[in-house]
């Protein structure tokens, strides 16, 4: 066996025991120890070229818009139902505050989706494309105003 291939042996013998340890028995403030320059190994990178967590806003936006989209869909997705629900008696959110309650509740949380997603865009002009989000938001609201009045 050549020098070579014994050094690559044992270094590959100890980079195994070294991740087998990380889950051993050891003392916790050795799992700390590794923790940290696992953490440090992460965000040195990051840190040197300035984008540690740079992308932070954006996806909080994205998140919100997303979540928001979802709670309309929950709310809405009853309304073809709604004479059936009536007639065997289930009870459900629309049958109880009425299919055009239920609309203008939906298309307000879509409205305002449309809106805070413009003003974002507007304050956070880096983390969007401006000449694409604010025509197709503003059109998708006027839309949307347009189909509900």
């Amino acid at each position: 066996m050549s020098l070579v291939e014994r050094w690559t042996i044992e270094t590959v013998l100890e980079a195994c025991t070294g991740v087998g340890a990380a889950g051993s028995n050891r003392p916790f403030a050795n799992k700390v120890l590794d923790l940290k320059d696992a953490c440090w190994r992460f965000l040195r990178p990051h840190t040197i070229r300035g984008t540690t967590l740079g992308s932070f806003s954006p996806m909080v936006f994205i998140t919100t818009f997303v979540t928001f989209f979802a709670l309309d869909i929950a709310i809405t997705k009853d309304l073809p139902d709604v004479e059936g629900d009536h007639k065997y008696q289930i009870s459900t959110f629309a049958t109880k505050l009425g299919v055009r309650n239920i609309v203008f509740l939906g298309s307000g949380i879509f409205l305002m989706n449309y809106i805070v997603s413009v003003l974002a865009v507007i304050y956070m002009p880096e983390s969007f494309r401006r000449w694409l989000l604010i025509p197709a938001h503003t059109i998708f609201a006027l839309s949307l105003i347009n189909q509900v009045c």
